[in-house]
């Protein structure tokens, strides 16, 4: 793995810190769990995979009926009708009648596993393996922020304990989010592109991309070179190679008829907003303070934070030059990355609180923008984080504009990303620790 040389007051956290880290998040997505269920969000991934260990035949009825005129999207159940089939299993299973299964067909094969297990059973387990995956995505932003610079470690503690006691942790995992499964595969393809493992980071980017788009919202990355200055080929032709066999094996075990009703009935009634407080894009907060209504087009502004995130891309390739010093590049790429992810989730119809997790891997990178560099700028990443580090918005009750909070922590971290972007090294010449 690629280190950053050691910093003076210790670069490494003590592996105690680790594994108390992973105990209690574990912990923390099982004891509740089990003393205080709400599988709200769970019911659905269960149902996938459940569905999809029935073969082709659970495959015919995996995908609700939308209803016509809906406002919402199919996932929702009062938007759409569960097909018999689907509705026995739920019932038969307990899962009930709940949120519906709106994921990929991969995804639905990735979840197969869990139909070995009773619901109630299940739940827990999937809640502390949630728990674990945001461990995992602690260990890689600790990693992220070590490769911006030479870090004292208190500055680590202080981010972990930030991550531990965050509401939006245990939120995720009360509700039984795939989030932090998501975010996991986030911080693994950042990584990956950093380090140069091709394999790795096309692994991860396709199944976080499946599972929920965030990874494949980082394909700009690609236009930067790794560590070693070599261009990303390597992970487009993994990336490729792994997407082919995913969509292969599920074919295999689907057939086509499933992804011609994914592509046909659920996709084209995904772009449907939501004004709860949750809903933290750009369409609900205009919902929320009647700027727009359900049926206004943003397509034109996602058409730009697309095009936006690309030209930031190669405005960042030309500026880093050629052979771009390792700290600077790394900087530049995370930043480039929360970029990326801000625009996917400003311009999609729902971005709810919890999908905040996803920045989580990042963490380390604004952390060490909140520590180094101009005051205002330290200012705005550490209320960029501030803002995102609970779900207030759905915890007590608030008026817009402030109940946008976490909107607002995005474009406060795209103003410190693309002053990143613009300044590369600027603010790098001493080290944070010095």
């Amino acid at each position: 793995m690629l280190e950053t040389q050691p910093s003076k007051p210790g670069a490494h956290l003590p592996k105690w810190v680790w594994w108390v880290v992973v105990l209690w998040m574990v912990l923390l997505g099982v004891l509740p769990a089990v003393l205080r269920p709400n599988p709200h969000d769970f019911g659905q991934y269960y149902m996938g995979g459940l569905m999809a260990d029935k073969g082709r035949e659970g495959f015919a009825s995996l995908y609700p009926i939308p209803l016509p005129g809906a406002v919402n999207n199919p996932g929702y159940k009062w938007a759409s009708t569960m097909k018999p089939a689907y509705a026995a299993a739920a019932y038969a299973s307990g899962v009930g009648d709940d949120s519906r299964y709106i994921q990929p067909p991969p995804v639905a094969v990735a979840l197969m596993g869990l139909s070995k297990l009773p619901f109630k059973i299940a739940y827990p387990l999937w809640a502390g393996l949630m728990g674990f995956c945001l461990a995992g995505c602690m260990i890689i932003g600790v990693r992220l922020l070590r490769l911006c610079g030479d870090i004292p470690r208190w500055v680590q503690f202080v981010l972990v304990l930030l991550w531990v006691a965050s509401p939006l942790g245990y939120r995720v995992l009360r509700t039984g989010q795939i989030g932090p499964f998501v975010a996991l595969f986030v911080g693994a393809t950042l990584e990956g592109v950093l380090t140069g493992w091709g394999s790795s980071a096309a692994l991860a980017a396709v199944f976080g991309g499946f599972a929920k788009g965030a990874t494949a919202a980082l394909a700009p990355l690609l236009i930067l070179p790794d560590l070693y200055h070599r261009w990303q080929w390597r992970t487009v032709v993994w990336l490729v190679v792994f997407t082919g066999l995913a969509i292969g094996i599920t074919l295999l075990a689907s057939g086509t008829a499933v992804w011609h009703e994914y592509l046909r009935q659920i996709v084209p009634n995904l772009d449907r907003s939501d004004t709860w407080a949750g809903n933290q894009s750009l369409h609900g907060f205009l919902l929320r303070t009647h700027l727009a209504t359900m049926t206004t087009d943003l397509r034109p502004v996602r058409w730009v934070l697309g095009i936006g995130v690309v030209a930031a891309a190669f405005f960042a390739r030309r500026r880093l030059g050629n052979k771009p010093d390792r700290r600077t590049l790394t900087i530049s790429t995370l930043a480039l990355a929360y970029l990326c992810i801000s625009a996917l989730l400003i311009g999609a119809p729902i971005a709810w609180e919890h999908y905040m997790i996803y920045f989580w891997p990042l963490w380390g990178w604004l952390m060490f923008e909140a520590i180094s560099g101009p005051v205002w700028k330290r200012t705005v990443a550490l209320w960029s984080m501030t803002l995102q580090w609970a779900p207030w918005c759905v915890m007590i009750p608030l008026a817009e504009p402030v109940r946008s909070h976490m909107l607002a922590a995005m474009c406060l971290g795209c103003v410190v990303g693309g002053w990143r972007l613009i300044n590369r090294g600027r603010g790098l010449t001493r080290s944070p620790s010095a």
